[in-house]
């Protein structure tokens, strides 16, 4: 339990001349005395001060005697305490357990000129007619698009996903894109005769339909991906590094002054600088899209990134030198946020707080 402020701090708070950090720290000593306690309650709170005190007071060589200098303290508390208590407790609220924060789900938004979507609204089967284009839900929660006639040349659709959401479309042209948490995807209304473009800002897994006469390129940060058919996936969020990985077919990687063709099970990394070609790829960088969040030898950073993509909190590293240190598991991304902690906590390695969906991570 933290240890009670002294009298002349609770004095100052109630006099209301305590400065901005020492009011916080009596807030935050009610705080934790509160909820380290799970009081619910004045008189719980008050015992709990009062056991405190008497902790405190038999610290000293004279154990059995309640010095008048002791007592005096004890009244302070306790007065002190019942304005606290009820200065606090209209602002004070439970913190976030991990247990109740719950996995990302099927979320996005389609924006099409003057017309959005928010497609985990519509229902199975419901379809939704728009200036251009009109999009129907399928059984699988899949979004399919379709072009109208009087599409306007030039015009682009935008689907987004907010942190914690995925969604995945079927384009006009057959191909099907996965978008994971935190993304955008945009796209023609109509794909050009000789080329289909896309444009991509975070992370998705592509299985692109077979068009040797219409190959499909991917601009997403600092690169283009060109494809004739294949199955891949791109990850390239605005703060990491942009990870290109092959499944199934071919693919051509390319920046402005390098150019490198994939095969299955490799993969490029592209820093900004430099773009690096791995000829082994891990299983764990697709297997979001199959309902996993899965890490193999990669560093706590990284893994920490996802994590705050998808459960939607904040992630703060108490000492840096632990975003280095790697792990490998695989745990389901439909469970709360605790399951995945609990995981990482047994390696000894970590722990982890969380309070207001802000999680902090120090070394165990």
């Amino acid at each position: 339990m933290k240890e009670m402020p002294n009298k002349v701090l609770l004095q100052k708070y109630l006099a209301g001349k305590a400065s901005p950090l020492e009011r916080e720290a009596v807030a935050r000593w009610y705080t934790e005395l509160q909820y380290d306690s799970t009081v619910t309650s004045y008189e719980e709170v008050q015992e709990t001060v009062w056991q405190n005190i008497l902790i405190q007071t038999k610290s000293k060589k004279k154990v059995r005697t309640l010095y008048m200098k002791y007592a005096a303290a004890i009244v302070l508390a306790l007065v002190s305490l019942a304005v606290i208590f009820f200065q606090l407790q209209e602002t004070t609220t439970p913190p976030i357990s991990a247990q109740q924060v719950r996995p990302g789900s099927n979320k996005a938004v389609l924006y099409l000129d003057q017309d959005s979507v928010v497609l985990s609204d519509l229902d199975s089967g419901e379809v939704k007619i728009l200036k251009y284009a009109q999009v129907t839900k399928l059984g699988d929660g899949t979004i399919a698009y379709q072009t109208l006639a009087n599409v306007a040349p030039g015009t682009w659709t935008k689907l987004s996903t907010p942190t914690g959401g995925q969604f995945k479309i079927l384009l006009s042209d057959g191909s099907t894109v996965m978008l994971n948490a935190a993304s955008t995807l945009e796209f023609p209304n109509v794909f050009a005769s000789d080329i289909r473009t896309v444009k991509l800002d975070g992370e998705a897994f592509f299985e692109v339909s077979h068009n040797p006469e219409k190959p499909f390129i991917v601009e997403s940060k600092n690169q283009k991906t060109k494809v004739l058919g294949t199955k891949f996936n791109i990850s390239s969020y605005a703060d990491s590094k942009t990870t290109t990985s092959l499944v199934e077919g071919k693919i051509e990687v390319s920046t402005a002054n390098q150019r490198i063709v994939l095969r299955p099970g490799e993969q490029t990394i592209n820093d900004g600088n430099q773009l690096t070609h791995l000829k082994a790829l891990s299983k764990a960088d697709t297997d979001w899209k199959d309902g996993h969040l899965s890490f193999d030898s990669k560093p706590l950073g990284e893994i920490m990134q996802s994590v705050a993509k998808w459960y939607d909190i904040t992630v703060f590293f108490e000492e840096p030198e632990l975003m280095a240190k790697t792990f490998t598991g695989s745990v389901p991304r439909n469970k709360p946020l605790d399951e995945i902690l609990q995981a990482l906590t047994l390696t000894g390695e970590v722990h982890f707080h969380l309070k207001d969906r802000k999680l902090t991570v120090t070394a165990n």
